[in-house]
């Protein structure tokens, strides 16, 4: 048995692929690698880019999909939740969510500063060993 350290997930017209350690062993330093794709963007994020918490429901992976001083932000949370597969490449699938945070920035309002979306996702996980 081994760890899962790969996920692919799809839902709600969005695809999201989180690597713990690169997209593969070619990558330079095995940084946390996450690509998310949707009908307006497909965007890639790694290393430093990628926000990793360890939590009790599981690891908590953030990326900001859109950045703006003024206008605020939208992050991506995903949760990951710890997946042990009996064989190295074999998908175990799963179901988590995703959550967007739109941020408003310095903008003045009244109300909540953020607004959340819950992005349910269907996934498959599998461990791809380092060389």
């Amino acid at each position: 048995m081994a760890e899962a350290n790969v996920f692919e997930m799809t839902g709600d017209d969005v695809q999201i692929s989180y690597s713990a350690r690169g997209p593969f062993v070619d990558q330079p330093g095995l940084e946390p690698t996450l690509t998310y794709q949707d009908p307006d963007q497909n965007l890639t994020f790694s290393g430093d880019q990628v926000c990793t918490q360890q939590s009790e429901i599981g690891s908590l992976v953030s990326v900001s999909l859109k950045t703006s001083v003024d206008a605020g932000a939208t992050i991506l949370t995903l949760l990951i939740p710890s997946i042990t597969v009996e064989e190295i490449m074999v998908d175990q699938p799963f179901e988590t969510f995703a959550i967007v945070t739109q941020t408003f920035g310095i903008l003045p309002g009244v109300g909540a500063r953020q607004i959340y979306e819950v992005l349910e996702l269907d996934g498959m996980a599998r461990s791809i060993p380092l060389l």
